[in-house]
C-alpha cells in the first residue's frame, strides 16, 4: 500500500501487512487504530501518523515523517526505527515486548515505559517520569543498546526470570526507587556489554528470592552508586555484580550475600546489618579515604582489595584468596575473629588485637603487632602452607592449637610470641612441621606441649631462624616420636623430653634447663651450642651427636652419655654424673680436668680426651671394626679397675701423653 493522501481510522484497526512508501497522513481518531505487521514501509518526510494508540507490530518501518501519538506506543515485533523522524509524541506510555525500536538521538520523554522484551535502541536520552516495569518472563530477554540513556525519574520495577541485556555503551539511568525481584529461570540478571552503565541515583532496592547476578556476559560494563544512590539488598540470596561496581553513596547488605567480583573505586560506604554479608570476590578494588566497611562479618575471597578507608568488622574477618591490603585503613575492629584459610592479608604498620585467630591457609603479613587474647588454632590440612610473614608479631595471649598434616612457614623476620599453652598435634604428610625464613622468630613464653604423634621439625628451610624458649617458657615433648629443631634454638626456660627424641640440630645459647625424664632423649646433632654457666643437662640419657658442644653449665645423667659424632666438650661444665655407661662411637669428647668415674666405659671409634683420669669400675670393651680407630688424647688416664675386652681389626690409639 501506497499513500500519497490521507488515511483515517475511526473504528476498528487497520494492518498494513505488505510494505509501502507514503508520502501522505494516516489519522486514527476514536478507537481506531493502525497497526504495522509485516513488509517494508518507508514514510517519506511529508507523510505523518497521528492518533491516539500505534503498533508497531512486524515488518520494517523506517518513519521520516511526524509521529505524533496521544496514547499509548507499542512495539510488539518487527525491526523498526524513528530516528529519522519528527517525534512531536510518542504518548504517555511506550511499550515493548518484541522486534526493536531505533530512536536515533531523539530525547522523548514519557511517563511510563514497559519493557518484556524486544529492544530498544539510540543514542539520545529516553525519560521516564512515572512508574514502570522490566519485565522478562521465562528465559526471555529485554535489550537496551547504542550510546543512549534510558533514565527512570519515577518508580521502576524489574521483575521475571528472563535476562535484563544492555550493550553498546547504554546508561540505564535510575533517580527514583528501583525495585528489584526475580524468579527462577535466568534468574532476572543483568547483562552488561560495550561498556554499559547502570547508574544509581535513588534508591535500588535488591529484594531478589532467586541468586542471581550483574555480570559482563556481553562484554562488560559498570555499575555505579552514585553520592546520591542507596543499593539494599533484602533478599537472603547471593547476588554477584562480576563488572566494574563504583560506589560512591551507600550500599547496604540486611541479608544474603553481595559479592563484588569486578573491581572498582569506592568512595561511599558499604554496610552489613543482620545477617547480611559483603564478599570481594575477583578483581581489583580501591577503596578510598572516605569509603568505609562496617558490619558484622566481611570476606576477603578472591580479589586485589586496597583499603583505604575505615574497617569497622562487629563479627568475623575471613580471608579465604585474592590479595588484600588494610595497610592503609583506619581499621577500627577487625572483629573478635580472624580467619585466612587462602589468599593474604597485609595489615602493614597496625596492631589490632583479636579474640580469636584462626589460620589453615594463606598468608598473613605486616610489621606491627596482632595480639590474640582468646583460643585459636593454626591448623593446616594436607600439604598446603599457613604462612605469616613480615617483620610483624603475632602474639597469642590465650591458648593455642597447632595441628594438621601442612607446613606453618614464617619468613621475612615474623616473630610468632607465645604466652599462654601451646599444643602442637600432627599427622601425616607434611607433618605439620614449621618452617623458618628471613630470621623469623617463634618466642615460647609459657607452656610448649609437644604432642606429635608424626616425626616432625622446627626448621629453616625457607631460610633460617630461631626458636626461643624464654626464662618463663617450657617447652616440653611427650610423643613418643622424634622432633627436630635444626634452626637455631635458645633455651633460657626450660625444656622437658618426657618421651621421644628431641634433636638439636641448629646451635643455639642456652641458659636453662633440659630435663629428660622417661624414655624420653635429648640428642645434639649439629650446629655450635654453648651451655652458659646457669644451664643444665638433667635425666637419663644423652647423645652427643654431631655439631659442637660446649657445657658450662651441670651435667647430670643417670644412664648412658654417648658420643657418635662432632666435636664436644665438658671441660668446663659441673658434671655431677656422665651416668654409669660411657660410650664413644664417633665424634670427640673433652673432658678437661674433670675425673669422673664410670661403670662401664665401651669405645669403638672417636676420640676422648682430657687431662684428668677417667675410672671405669666395671666390664667394659675397646672394639675397632674394620680400619677403624678409637683415640684417647690428652695427659690424662683412663684407668679400668674391671675387665677389659680389646678386640676388633681397627685401630687403638693413645696420643698427647694419654695412659690407658
Amino acid at each position: 500500500m501506497n499513500n500519497d493522501g490521507l488515511v483515517e481510522i475511526q473504528n476498528g484497526t487497520l494492518e498494513l501487512g505488505g510494505g509501502g512508501t507514503h508520502n501522505g497522513d494516516f489519522v486514527m481518531s476514536g478507537p481506531g487504530v493502525l497497526s504495522v505487521t509485516g513488509g517494508t514501509h518507508n514514510f517519506l518526510a511529508s507523510s505523518s501518523i497521528t492518533g491516539s494508540n500505534f503498533t508497531f507490530g512486524g515488518g520494517s518501518l523506517n518513519m521520516g515523517g511526524s509521529y505524533d501519538i496521544s496514547g499509548t506506543t507499542a512495539v510488539t515485533g518487527g525491526t523498526h526505527s524513528l530516528a529519522a523522524a519528527t517525534v512531536a509524541n510518542l504518548g504517555p506510555t511506550l511499550n515493548i515486548s518484541g522486534g526493536s525500536l531505533d530512536l536515533g538521538a531523539l530525547s522523548p520523554t514519557v511517563t511510563s515505559f514497559n519493557q518484556s522484551g524486544g529492544t530498544l535502541s539510540g543514542t539520545g536520552t529516553l525519560t521516564v517520569s512515572g512508574a514502570s516495569t522490566l519485565s522478562t518472563p521465562g528465559f526471555s530477554q529485554a535489550t537496551m543498546t547504542g550510546t543512549g540513556t534510558t533514565r527512570f525519574d519515577g518508580a521502576l520495577s524489574v521483575t521475571g526470570a528472563g535476562l535484563h541485556d544492555f550493550t553498546a555503551g547504554r546508561r540505564l539511568l535510575t533517580t527514583g526507587t528501583t525495585t528489584w525481584t526475580n524468579s527462577s529461570g535466568n534468574g532476572g540478571q543483568f547483562r552488561l556489554g560495550g561498556n554499559a552503565v547502570i547508574e544509581n541515583r535513588g534508591l535500588w532496592l535488591d529484594n531478589t528470592s532467586v541468586s542471581t547476578s550483574i555480570n559482563g556476559g556481553l562484554g562488560g560494563g559498570t555499575f555505579v552508586n552514585t553520592a546520591s544512590g542507596t543499593y539494599r539488598k533484602t533478599g537472603g540470596t547471593t547476588t554477584t555484580i562480576s563488572t566494574v561496581m563504583n560506589n560512591d553513596g551507600l550500599v547496604e547488605i540486611q541479608n544474603g550475600v553481595l559479592e563484588l567480583g569486578g573491581g572498582g573505586t569506592h568512595t561511599g560506604d558499604f554496610v552489613m546489618s543482620g545477617p547480611g554479608v559483603l564478599s570481594v570476590t575477583a578483581g581489583v578494588h580501591n577503596f578510598l579515604a572516605s569509603s568505609s566497611i562496617t558490619g558484622a562479618n566481611f570476606t576477603f575471597s578472591g580479589a586485589t582489595m586496597n583499603m583505604g578507608g575505615t574497617y569497622d568488622i562487629s563479627g568475623t574477618t575471613t580471608v579465604s584468596g585474592g590479595t588484600n591490603s588494610l595497610a592503609s585503613a583506619n581499621v577500627v575492629n577487625l572483629g573478635p575473629t580472624l580467619n585466612i584459610s587462602g589468599g593474604s592479608l597485609d595489615l602493614g604498620a597496625l596492631s589490632p588485637t583479636v579474640t580469636s585467630f584462626n589460620q589453615s591457609g594463606g598468608t598473613l603479613g605486616g610489621t606491627g603487632t596482632v595480639t590474640v587474647s582468646g583460643a585459636s588454632t593454626l591448623g593446616t590440612p594436607g600439604f598446603g602452607p599457613a604462612t605469616m610473614s613480615g617483620t610483624g608479631t603475632t602474639r597469642f595471649d590465650g591458648a593455642l592449637s597447632v595441628t594438621g598434616a601442612g607446613l606453618h612457614d614464617l619468613t621475612g623476620g615474623r616473630r610468632l610470641l607465645t604466652t599462654a599453652t601451646t599444643t602442637w598435634t600432627n599427622s601425616s604428610g607434611n607433618s605439620g612441621q614449621f618452617r623458618l625464613g628471613g630470621n623469623a622468630v617463634i618466642e615460647n613464653r609459657a607452656l610448649w606441649l609437644d604432642n606429635t604423634s608424626v616425626s616432625t621439625s622446627i626448621n629453616g628451610g625457607l631460610g633460617g631462624g630461631t626458636y626461643v624458649n624464654t626464662a618463663n617458657g617450657t617447652y616440653r615433648k611427650t610423643g613418643a616420636t622424634t622432633t627436630t629443631i635444626s634452626t637455631v634454638m635458645n633455651n633460657d626456660g626450660l625444656v622437658e623430653i618426657q618421651n621421644g627424641v628431641l634433636e638439636l640440630g641448629g646451635g643455639g645459647t642456652h641458659t636453662g634447663d633440659f630435663v629428660m625424664s622417661g624414655p624420653g632423649v635429648l640428642s645434639v646433632t649439629a650446629g655450635v651450642h654453648n651451655f652458659l654457666a646457669s644451664s643444665s643437662i638433667t635425666g637419663a640419657n644423652f647423645t652427643f651427636g654431631g655439631g659442637t658442644l660446649n657445657m658450662g653449665g651441670s651435667y647430670d645423667i643417670s644412664g648412658t652419655t654417648a658420643v657418635t659424632n662432632g666435636t664436644h666438650s665438658l671441660a668446663t661444665a659441673n658434671v655431677v654424673n656422665l651416668g654409669p655407661t660411657l660410650t664413644v662411637s664417633g665424634g670427640s669428647l673433652d673432658l678437661g680436668a674433670l675425673s669422673p668415674t664410670v661403670t662401664t666405659f665401651n669405645h669403638s671409634g672417636g676420640t676422648l680426651g682430657g687431662a684428668g683420669t677417667v675410672t671405669v669400675t666395671g666390664p667394659s670393651t675397646l672394639s675397632t671394626p674394620g680400619f677403624s680407630s678409637a683415640t684417647m688424647s690428652g695427659t690424662g688416664t683412663t684407668r679400668f679397675d674391671g675387665a677389659l675386652s680389646i678386640t676388633g681389626a681397627g685401630l687403638h690409639d693413645l696420643t698427647g701423653g694419654a695412659t690407658c
